[in-house]
């Protein structure tokens, strides 16, 4: 893919990996997004395995699969938490990182989906939640692609503008985005209108949404640095 570029095409890109994405500080990383996927699990098992209410064989699946992804992603974090570990297998363990900010990026919308069960709305928070959730995964895919690009662009030498110029306001890399906000401010206007009853129950499902939104794409406009030099 980068047969023609030379080492200094990549030399942004060496200073990230040598600065914040240093192997010593990927334990903290780690365990960060363990705690954080866990709560999630958690969270959700109690409150599946521990109501009155009916609920269909799926919501158990889900649960019992959460808990079983949580403990692998347990086991393994422990492995690269070891120093040794973690410069023995640098490759093995940039390709874990990756996943578990790929998980970490769906995490929530598996906990607003429970939480939305039941609730005032339901279908409606549910399917922006699943276009948001695609728009997403389409927008980390287009920045990887932008990235690829970059680099054979001269982006990331010592001078270069690295990943991403604040200047190119609209792009067909951030029209994901923008779709959203745009997204975003139709689901507020027609649930404002909706609203006669259970507002406050309405109102929080809705920052919920907010911050898991905000939390996938956060990531997905970071990682495609990171897909770099696993490849690099």
């Amino acid at each position: 893919m980068f047969k023609k570029q030379k080492e200094e095409d990549f030399y942004l890109l060496y200073c990230v990996a040598n600065d914040r994405m240093n192997p010593i500080n990927v334990p903290g990383f780690l365990w960060g997004a363990f705690f954080c996927g866990g709560i999630v699990t958690l969270i959700l098992t109690v409150g599946i395995y521990g109501t009155d209410y009916y609920l269909k064989p799926f919501w158990f699946h889900l649960a019992n699969r959460s808990i079983a992804i949580s403990f692998i992603q347990f086991l393994i974090t422990l492995f690269f938490s070891r120093t040794k570990n973690v410069f023995r297998f640098q490759k093995a363990q940039a390709v874990f990182i990756s996943l578990v900010a790929f998980k970490v990026s769906l995490d929530f919308y598996v906990g607003f989906i429970a939480f939305t069960e039941k609730a005032y709305l339901s279908s409606t928070f549910r399917s922006i939640a699943l276009v948001s959730c695609i728009g997403g995964v389409i927008y980390m895919i287009l920045s990887s692609i932008r990235g690829i690009m970059k680099v054979r662009q001269g982006a990331f030498r010592k001078d270069g503008q690295g990943l991403y110029n604040f200047k190119d306001t609209i792009t067909p890399y951030n029209l994901p985005i923008l779709l959203g906000i745009l997204l975003f401010s139709g689901f507020l206007l027609k649930t404002i209108y909706k609203i006669n009853h259970n507002m406050y129950d309405t109102i929080y499902l809705f920052i919920l949404l907010f911050l898991t939104v905000f939390i996938q794409y956060g990531i997905a406009f970071a990682i495609p640095e990171f897909f770099l030099m696993i490849y690099c």
